[in-house]
This record gives structure tokens, sequence and C-alpha cells, in this order.
């Protein structure tokens, strides 16, 4: 399982790097303990690539835009396309240059992964952080199958496969990949969370056994306690603020992707209604009907992730709260310990925190109902132009 994460760890970094999501080295040092550096090479590779990608959009695409549709294609799915295209080769080459010159800011969240498990790897009553490298590799592989999915299938529909890719496939791969990121780290956050929270349950057995035994040993549990609050604390006063930086590093591209998520499904269910809708038979029927679905799976999957994860994150912070009270009202305890779990207590009282990108559109499920509203609203009234398009 180790060898086949770490295989499937080093190819998913390496398309990051392709794509320019990952300007940073990885240094191996004692322990096996990993830490990323900065480096100028993959600065100079993405500015290259935006080079490249300004360079095939201006002297290729309006050239060959036109005849990648067929007849059946209407004014305003050709223009549609055309504005999708462009304006997701602008946003890619500015989450490229994001990622240039807040380099340094993303390798420091990161980085303070390794800090956060070093910290509660000493506590004595740690609970033993859950291995979701399962869960990682499920997000990493269903991802991998829906691109190569839609590569295959684009592959097969389209003569000209080399122009269609930069057109618009980079684009929405480069999407789907920059999501599922943001999905890893918010998993690897989610069970550090996890952690401290089964570390206070099992705090709340070592507080309540204080009582019933001698002096000596009660003072060596009471000094362990107040060591672990004071740890627990300041470990889940990092990840929150881990998360919050973490938000706000992904907002501008999660602030755009959304609009071009529900713009895709829109066009992709469409066409799967279009041979009902004209009774027009396409000869190879049954690969674009495998095509549209992998396109909508390629760009729902990684954003049902974020949500689901995000999700999943917020419950934690909530359930610290409800965990910390429970102590506090069933537990007898030594004055210094209550007073340090009311100061914790009320302090997660005012950290009320949502994944959002800008405070505009939420990152967690409630997306979902955003997503899946817009383009039932949305698809009846393209489908309604298209027809007075069509007449």
């Amino acid at each position: 399982m180790k060898l086949a994460l770490k295989i499937l760890f080093n190819f998913q970094l390496s398309i990051f790097q392709l794509i320019g999501f990952a300007p940073f080295k990885i240094k191996i040092l004692e322990k096996n303990k990993i830490t990323f550096k900065c480096t100028q090479i993959y600065k100079c590779y993405n500015l290259i690539l935006i080079l490249f990608l300004v360079s095939i959009n201006i002297y290729i695409l309006p050239r060959v835009f036109v005849n990648l549709y067929n007849e059946k294609e209407t004014f305003l799915s050709r223009l549609l396309g055309l504005v999708l295209s462009y304006s997701s080769t602008v946003i890619i080459i500015i989450i490229c240059l994001l990622y240039v010159f807040q380099q340094r800011k993303f390798i420091k969240i990161i980085n303070q992964f390794t800090e956060v498990d070093l910290t509660l790897n000493r506590l004595k009553n740690i609970d033993k952080i859950d291995d979701q490298s399962t869960k990682i590799m499920f997000i990493i592989i269903f991802n991998l199958f829906f691109c190569t999915s839609v590569i295959i299938c684009e592959i097969f529909l389209n003569e000209q496969f080399h122009i269609s890719f930069f057109l618009y496939l980079y684009q929405f791969l480069a999407f789907s990949f920059y999501v599922i990121q943001y999905a890893i780290l918010l998993t690897i956050i989610e069970k550090r969370f996890k952690s401290i929270n089964g570390t206070f349950f099992k705090l709340k057995d070592s507080i309540a056994a204080q009582q019933p035994i001698e002096n000596i040993r009660k003072y060596i549990i009471y000094k362990i306690c107040i060591v672990e609050i004071i740890v627990l604390k300041r470990s889940h006063t990092k990840l929150f603020s881990m998360c919050s930086e973490i938000a706000n590093f992904y907002s501008f591209g999660m602030l755009f992707m959304v609009p071009f998520i529900i713009v895709s499904i829109i066009i992709n269910i469409y066409e799967l209604l279009i041979p009902i809708i004209t009774f027009y038979v396409y000869p190879d029927l049954m690969l674009r009907h495998v095509n549209q679905f992998s396109w909508m799976a390629m760009t729902l999957f990684p954003t049902l992730m974020v949500a689901m994860v995000a999700s999943q994150i917020e419950e934690q912070m909530k359930k610290t709260g409800n965990i910390v009270q429970k102590i506090l009202q069933e537990c007898s305890m030594s004055p210094e310990i209550r007073r340090e779990l009311k100061i914790f207590s009320l302090e997660l009282l005012h950290r009320d925190f949502q994944f959002t990108a800008y405070n505009i559109i939420p990152v967690d499920c409630t997306i979902l109902r955003t997503i899946f509203g817009a383009v039932a609203t949305y698809l009846i009234i393209f489908i309604q132009f298209q027809a007075d398009d069509g007449k």
C-alpha cells in the first residue's frame, strides 16, 4: 500500500508540476521528515508555460475555432464555446501567476502540516492520526480515471485533437487538478482535527482519573493534562489558521471555476438532449454520450470532494467545542485545568468558520445546491435560446 501510494503521489505531483501548480521541490530530512523548498526553476517554467498559452491563443485558436464545430451547432453554441475557451485560458494564466508570486506563502502553508504533526506526536495520550492514504488514493485515482476517459473520447471524436486540446480540454483538465489539489490538502487537515478531538476524549478519562488516586500520581497526571491541553489548543489554533490561509489561497480559482462548471454541465446535458430535441442521430452517438458523462464527472467530482471534506472539517471544528463543554460539565478537575478549558471553550465560540471563495460562494456542501440550482434554471433558458436561434 505504501509503495502504491508513493508511486501515485509522485505521478500526481508530476502532473501538478507539469501544469504549473506545484512550484516547489521536496526535500527528505532525517527520520523521513518531508519539507518543501522554494525553487526558481518552477517559477521560470510557469512563466514559459504562460507565454506558450498566450501564443497558442493569439496565433492558432482564432484561425481554427470555426472548423471545430459541426453544422448542427447554432451560433449561440459557437459563441459560448469561444467565450469559455478564452476566458478559461485567462483564468489558468492568472492561477499560474499566483503560484509564482505566492510561492513562499503556498510552501509555508504545506510545511505547517509537518510542524503540527511533530507537535502532536510529542503528546503522551495522542490519538493516532488516522491513515487516510486510502481516501487520498481514492480521490486521485478517480480523478485520473475521469480525466483519462475524457482525453480518450476526445481523441476518437476529434480529428484535430491537438487543436481541441489547447482550445478547451487543457483548461478544464487544469481546473480539475487544481480543485483536486485543494481536496487533498483539506483531507490532510481533516484527519488532524479528528486526531485532536480523539485526544480530547482520552484527556477526559485522564482528568476523571485524578480524583481517586494518591497525591503523587495525581500531581503527575495533572501536569500531563495541563501540558496536553496547551499543546492541543495551539495545534487547533494552527489548523484553524491553516484552513483560513488555504481557503484564501484557492478562493480566486474557486470563484471563477464554479461558473465554468455550471456552464460545462449545461452544455453537456444539452448535447445529451440534442438527438431528442432535433431528431438528429450522430453516427458515433454512444461514444459522444460516454464523452459527455465523462466531462460532467471530470468537472463535478473534484468539486464534490472539496465540498464533502470542507463540510467534514467544519463539523470537526464544532465537535471540538462540544467535547470541551462535555469535559467541563461531567468531570471534576483542578482550578488550573478548568481555567485552561474555559479559555479554550471561549476561543472556540468565536471561531465561526466556513470555507468560501472570497465570502461570495460557499465551498462546503452548500455549493452543490448552488450548482444544481443554477444548472436547472439556466438549462431551460439555454434550450429556449437554442430553439429560437435554430429557427
